[in-house]
């Protein structure tokens, strides 16, 4: 199904920004200098007054559901994954266990090692990206939080992963995620999860072979010898979940950029699977829904060189009066169907809660 209408690529310049340091606790206000005899922008001076003025002013953040919004429904069949809530999946429950299945099938059967599969949930939504993005921060903090607004359509994102940074000095670093495990009230019960997940050889093995994908991707444009294994199969803890985290870094050739990575890497291999390309084959001809901005990057680009992105995961789109968040996870030769679905709906129950709470 391709019901959504996301652009595959979206882009801007921005002569100005404001930064907020959190570590730091200060704000900036970041202004690009255009040539003297440009005449695209103000001078510098009118632009920090402006910029100025406006921080001065009560906020000013459109909350309010826009009411020109016209609701289109959903293409495809549409399964509830609860009896007495509005989140729908375009999966049943079984449907995706018997697809999950296929995919290990295929794992046996040579073509693959592993391949990422997703089912896309999905719900009514009459607020607006804003309200639900300040929901999101609250609820469901992550380290690569973002909003981004196009025409009518909307990207809010609470990210846990970075996909790729450059510095300006060149050092690039990757730090996929694999493997997962829900949080738990109790530190004691929490603790011992992170020891399981930790100590588990599927987790594992899952995340070392993207590992070993993503050195692969980056060596393409970073300087021979240069690319090594920083951090391997490190616990993390976020608001809902635990994962498993590596650290990949390299350092560009002479004469490459952050464009010659990005192509070579995109998209990221944590969302993909192994060998790259025969799995996105297969996640294709599995899936029901074309992902759209769903495993995608966002990202940023300074003019001093330094960049910096993350996957598109614990993602929604909002569109046409509907959000849709799909959720899945790696599928490796041992992987239990059933925990499989379980993890998905664990990925999504923070982005669930962000929906009922305000």
């Amino acid at each position: 199904v391709n019901d959504t209408s996301t652009p595959a690529l979206l882009a801007g310049l921005f002569d100005w920004a404001i930064v907020w340091d959190h570590l730091q606790r200060t704000v900036q206000a970041c202004i690009l200098e255009l040539p003297e005899d440009s005449t695209l922008t103000p001078p510098v001076d009118d632009r920090l007054a402006w910029i100025m003025t406006r921080l001065q002013q009560p906020a000013a953040l459109n909350t309010a559901a826009a009411d020109s919004v016209t609701v289109r429904q959903p293409s495809g069949r549409l399964h509830q994954i609860e009896p007495t809530s509005q989140i729908y999946s375009d999966f049943t429950r079984d449907e995706y266990l018997q697809t999950v299945a296929r995919v290990i099938e295929y794992i046996r059967a040579g073509d693959i090692f592993q391949a990422n599969l997703s089912q896309r949930l999905l719900t009514p939504w009459s607020g607006s990206a804003v309200d639900l993005y300040q929901r999101v921060r609250r609820q469901n903090p992550a380290p690569f939080c973002g909003l981004l607004q196009y025409k009518d359509t909307a990207i809010i994102s609470a990210s846990p992963e970075r996909f790729l940074k450059v510095s300006g000095n060149g050092l690039v670093e990757t730090r996929p995620i694999k493997g997962t495990r829900r949080r738990h009230n109790s530190p004691i019960a929490d603790l011992f999860a992170g020891n399981e997940l930790s100590a588990s050889e599927k987790d594992r093995a899952e995340n070392v072979m993207i590992v070993d994908l993503l050195r692969n991707d980056i060596s393409r444009a970073c300087a021979a010898g240069s690319v090594q294994v920083t951090g391997l199969c490190e616990i993390e803890r976020f608001e809902t979940v635990l994962h498993l985290v590596s650290t990949v870094v390299g350092q560009l050739q002479p004469g490459r950029d952050v464009w010659d990575l990005l192509s070579g890497c995109f998209p990221g291999g944590s969302i993909t699977g192994a060998p790259k390309i025969r799995a996105m084959e297969i996640i294709a001809e599995l899936e029901r829904s074309v992902r759209g901005a769903y495993c995608g990057s966002l990202f940023a680009y300074g003019p001093g060189g330094d960049f910096d992105s993350s996957i598109l995961i614990r993602t929604f789109t909002l569109q046409a009066g509907w959000l849709y968040f799909p959720v899945g996870g790696g599928i490796v030769a041992d992987s239990d169907p059933l925990d499989e679905y379980r993890e998905t709906l664990h990925k999504a129950s923070g982005m669930i809660r962000s929906l009922r709470t305000t």
